[in-house]
């Protein structure tokens, strides 16, 4: 009967094909084999002490022993349906009853056993089903329906079971110390522009999407860390017992490392870029299930910090991005429209000092936080779908803004950032030929700065880009260097300006392998006939370096931080070389 049982609850249970069930079938086994040998041996008073079955106990000991030393798997139980699972608990019981009936000497005792077997099975099929269905709703309960990984609630059900310290060993002699808790690192991973995808891709497209991220993420962890989808563009690592900030560091960059190849979502292929946050128990909170609340907390700042990869620091907690006001916030001030302006960076170039353009960078005076930066507010603003309506309001500040100065007699020209979700906007080519209009502006009066991810095997990225170069708007490739094969894009879209990664920048002066990026690329713009923009300049020695290896146009601190239009206009009277400002000229309807 306890046979029965422990047969019956693996269809409920599920089925996982490892090794520890085979250890503890073995010993299961073992054992039966030798006390059946032993029992025929006594009987016929034929057993002898130092046999090979006296080995049978202690190895089927180890059988077991090494079962239950052998960690649980990972992967999830093989699901089981139909009555043909329930076949071997039913065998085992009707042995047992036809084992009670035959060792019997009454005569009633078949009929007995077969009433018995008829009211078992009844019940056994009622019980199991109502336990089998119990464990179906507790597996979808803790379960992601598009994944299927572990969701939310079983990582917080996980969080909860983690020991607070390693569990200690009795000892003969005097008391332990005190030991450190164990240590665990949870690591969360947000997709930066997911749901403006999925707008533009349709739901479909975007599960299916989902589904090969999870797989490629399952690919890259190991077998007793737990992967669970806890947002519908965010994942949550918790690393095996042990990791370190060391450690967590790593496997955030091969996480990251993983999701730069692009993912084929036929008929397009879509490029997927991602930040990651780090919360570390004990160093930053007093219990495991805090975890998750401190990597969400970090993760703000994960997009602005170096490789994309943040942690946590007791700072951030002045800033919490989950925020469920700041998203209505962010619609008024849409709405309104006096609350977001744009401060503006020069880029300088190299040869004379004068101003080769600007850049338009957004910012949000919010009434009670002060200024905020875009990385304080866009992650919300990508989960509201809010992008499209933040791209319109910053191009139309833009030209506005250089409309003004045009009319102040300083003909600049003014770059705008868009995302992969504005180029995949078929509107977008007609709203900027528009707004080009309105403010009675050229179309080469706007640079539009985009970065590598965005143009990734997708066809109406580089068709949107082509369509804007037709117009007349010239195209920056940003961040050049930092994305998924940066010739292959070079290959595919011909753009008018590069702009090098801050990361070559700030090395250049320590890193030999930084300057040799920087002098190839410097031969790669010239052969390419497109501008060469080295960003985050910060001080005279790379500044020099740069003029030094060819770089002709550069930005960054050294020459003036992002400032508003005003103050940026007087900036240039004041510092940059060149013509004074011409009396403002009526403008041709």
């Amino acid at each position: 009967m306890l046979l029965a049982l422990a047969a019956g609850m693996l269809p409920i249970l599920g089925w996982r094909h490892e090794f520890r069930w085979s250890l503890l079938v073995a010993g299961f086994v073992l054992f039966a084999a030798a006390d059946t040998a032993y029992l025929f041996e006594t009987s016929a008073s034929e057993y002898r002490v130092g046999t090979l079955l006296d080995a049978c106990w202690p190895a089927s000991s180890l059988f077991l022993a090494l079962a239950a030393w052998t960690a649980w798997s990972s992967t999830p139980p093989l699901p089981r349906r139909g009555l043909g699972y329930y076949a071997a608990p039913v065998a085992c019981t009707v042995v047992a009853l036809a084992v009670t009936a035959v060792g019997h000497e009454s005569r009633s005792a078949p009929i007995l056993a077969a009433l018995s077997l008829i009211a078992v099975a009844a019940r056994f099929s009622v019980t199991f089903r109502e336990v089998s269905n119990l464990a179906e709703n507790h597996k979808q309960a803790m379960t992601d329906g598009v994944t299927g990984l572990p969701n939310r609630r079983s990582l917080a059900t996980t969080l909860t079971e983690v020991p607070v310290s390693p569990p200690r060993t009795p000892v003969v002699g005097p008391p332990l110390l005190a030991r450190a808790p164990a240590r665990r690192a949870l690591l969360l991973l947000q997709l930066l522009e997911f749901h403006e995808i999925n707008d533009t891709v349709g739901p479909r497209f975007g599960d299916e999407l989902l589904r090969q991220i999870a797989d490629r993420l399952s690919q890259n962890v190991r077998r007793d860390d737990l992967l669970a989808r806890v947002g519908d563009d965010q994942f949550a690592i918790l690393l095996a017992e042990g990791a370190d900030l060391i450690a967590a560091r790593a496997q955030a960059g091969r996480l990251l490392e993983a999701l730069g190849e692009p993912f084929a979502l036929d008929p397009v292929t879509i490029q997927v870029d991602a930040r990651i946050a780090i919360a570390l128990f004990p160093d930053h909170c007093d219990h495991p299930q805090e975890l998750l609340n401190r990597a969400e907390i970090t993760l703000p700042h994960a997009k602005s910090a170096h490789g994309r990869i943040a942690v946590y620091d007791t700072a951030f907690e002045l800033y919490r991005e989950n925020d469920p006001s700041l998203i209505e916030e962010l619609r008024a001030a849409l709405a309104d429209g006096s609350e977001l302006t744009c401060h503006y960076q020069p880029k300088i170039n190299a040869a004379d000092g004068s101003v080769h353009s600007v850049e338009a960078l957004l910012r949000w005076h919010h009434p009670a936080r002060g200024l905020l930066l875009p990385e304080e507010f866009l992650p919300e603003a990508e989960r509201a779908g809010l992008m499209r309506k933040i791209a319109n309001r910053t191009v139309d500040l833009a030209l506005k803004q250089a409309r003004a100065w045009r009319d102040q007699g300083l003909p600049l020209t003014i770059a705008v950032n868009l995302s992969t979700t504005n180029l995949l906007d078929l509107d977008l080519v007609g709203s900027i030929d528009q707004q080009l209009r309105t403010h009675g502006l050229p179309a080469d009066a706007l640079i539009i700065e985009i970065t590598e991810s965005t143009l990734v095997d997708s066809a109406r990225s580089r068709n949107t880009v082509a369509a804007l170069q037709q117009l007349g708007v010239r195209i920056s490739l940003d961040d050049y260097g930092t994305g998924w094969s940066s010739l292959a894009r070079l290959q595919d879209v011909s753009v008018d300006e590069l702009k090098l990664d801050r990361v070559f920048v700030a090395r250049l002066a320590q890193d030999p392998r930084s300057v040799a990026i920087v002098r190839s690329t410097v031969a790669l713009a010239e052969s390419l006939g497109a501008d060469l923009v080295a960003e985050g300049v910060e001080d005279e020695v790379t500044l020099r370096a740069l003029r030094q290896y060819g770089c002709t146009i550069t930005q960054g601190f050294v020459h003036s931080p992002p400032l508003p239009g005003s103050d940026l206009r007087d900036w240039i009277l004041t510092n940059a070389p060149g013509p004074a400002p011409k009396k403002a000229q009526q403008q041709p309807s």
